[in-house]
């Protein structure tokens, strides 16, 4: 891997220049000036391996991965029994995606030198390129066994977290990761793979006692109090989630994201004014970001501000024709003012963009209706439920429709989605309402006492379309159980 490289020959270089003084800088850039002479005027001289290996660091540090193959064959013309550039040029081939006369060149140097760490390191990157994640593995963790005690490995920990994520290891993934933190706590990287690995397996209480654990030792790092903050506000606590934020933004003033999910947290808590002085705040951080603007607008429109949400979402659409979400949002301001027939351009020209999206579809499915394009709207609310059955919003609003004309056909297509789904949410308690309605009552509380037994809040589901329920001494005693 390119980056790999790169890493390696800018600490072989920075060790380099470290160890020697000032002078020895002129004296490789003198080494690198005469090799280009050498090969430019096809001439001969001896250089010494020493020398010959800062040339081709420097041509890594530099990514010049070609002249630094021209060098690393040169230098092992020079010198066929120094080893280091046999290694050197199997990385240098590795990077240009070689990785077949990599390894051929990796397995003649591991056998003169079975404890060399480069070695394994390189071949864990070249196995990584060919997607062979165990053998990648392997040798990520050889290198962790060799070099045992080396605190300057924290970027291998982080190479080796990501193969175990690509098979599947999520929980070896975030033991690495910690032991990466462990050497290094700066390294913001494998914080954010941490967050990652812990979304993946859904432990959001292990995440927070974790990120809290490490804030302890490191107060200031505000990609710690961003995670620890991310991982409140999926659990749904708003409150700590913004007070997460407000940490990291204290310690970095300009990180967007915090501001953006800090305004995502108010809105939730329909701390609208709040929210749009977050985002405000974004604004000033990276004014040219359409998504931002076009939330701004979001949040106008929940304001019911509607000249200055559409204000923002025609600025968002200024910056990024392609926002599908902005052209949505002023369809949206048009069903709201009931201006159905403006609305069907601008959700049509947002479903160009996101073809398969639910929601536009079902509220395209709305705005056929009220203008009494009975067939679009049909086919509408279908592309919304193809698009996903779980909408219970597209399902419920279709199955009314339906019921208007005939309420069996509605039972017997919500019956059908719910079955072929296993759709377990409101759209089950609206099914519970068909069946009862029509005289199916043992089907009813069959239905309602499953979909309780799963999802006891699906109650105040039923009752919301259901109110007469609550008065139904069959539905009572269910409920008096919950």
């Amino acid at each position: 891997m390119a980056t790999f490289l790169n890493l390696l020959g800018i600490k072989n270089l920075q060790r380099m220049l470290e160890d020697h003084e000032n002078n020895e800088q002129d004296r490789i850039m003198a080494a690198v000036l005469d090799f280009e002479e050498v090969i430019n005027s096809n001439t001969n001289k001896y250089f010494d391996p020493e020398l010959l290996e800062g040339i081709i660091d420097y041509y890594i540090f530099k990514s010049d991965y070609e002249k630094a193959l021209k060098c690393v064959d040169f230098c092992i013309e020079q010198h066929p029994n120094y080893m280091v550039f046999q290694l050197r040029k199997a990385q240098i081939c590795s990077s240009l995606g070689d990785v077949k006369l990599s390894l051929e060149l990796l397995s003649k140097v591991e056998v003169l030198d079975p404890n060399n760490e480069e070695v394994y390191l390189t071949k864990a990157s070249c196995y990584s390129q060919l997607k062979d994640h165990e053998r990648a593995i392997k040798y990520f963790e050889k290198v962790l066994e060799i070099a045992e005690g080396d605190d300057t490995l924290d970027d291998v920990l982080l190479d080796l977290a990501i193969e175990y994520q690509h098979v599947g290891e999520m929980y070896k993934a975030i033991d690495a990761l910690k032991k990466a933190l462990m050497l290094n706590p700066q390294n913001e990287t494998v914080l954010y793979e941490l967050a990652y690995c812990y979304d993946q397996v859904n432990n959001l209480e292990d995440s927070i006692q974790f990120y809290k654990f490490y804030l302890e030792d490191n107060p200031y790092s505000f990609t710690a109090w961003f995670n620890l903050g991310n991982s409140y506000s999926k659990m749904g606590d708003f409150v700590k989630a913004i007070d997460a934020y407000k940490f990291c933004t204290s310690i970095n003033e300009d990180f967007a994201p915090a501001y953006f999910n800090m305004a995502t947290c108010y809105n939730e808590q329909e701390r609208i004014e709040e929210a749009i002085e977050s985002l405000n705040e974004c604004v000033r951080v990276d004014p040219e970001d359409a998504q931002t603007i076009g939330y701004l607008g979001e949040l106008y429109e929940k304001k019911e501000d509607y000249n200055k949400a559409i204000e923002f979402y025609v600025k968002a659409i200024e910056m990024d024709d392609q926002l599908a979400a902005a052209w949505f949002g002023i369809g949206m301001v048009k069903v709201n003012l009931e201006e159905f027939d403006e609305a069907i351009s601008y959700i049509l020209k947002s479903l160009d963009i996101e073809e398969n999206n639910s929601e536009y579809w079902q509220f395209l499915g709305l705005c056929y209706y009220k203008e009494r394009r009975f067939n679009e709207a049909e086919e509408a609310y279908v592309r919304a439920i193809s698009a996903d059955p779980t909408n219970s919003e597209a399902l419920i609003d279709f199955t009314k429709i339906k019921e208007e004309y005939n309420k069996q056909d509605a039972l017997d297509f919500l019956e059908t989605i719910v079955t072929i789904y296993n759709i377990n949410d409101e759209s089950k308690a609206y099914l519970v309402k068909l069946y009862w309605e029509l005289g199916f009552r043992t089907d009813a509380m069959f239905c309602f006492r499953d979909l309780i037994r799963t999802n006891p809040n699906s109650i105040k589901s039923l009752f919301l379309h259901f109110p007469e329920a609550k008065e139904i001494p069959e539905f009572r005693k269910c409920v008096d159980g919950y």
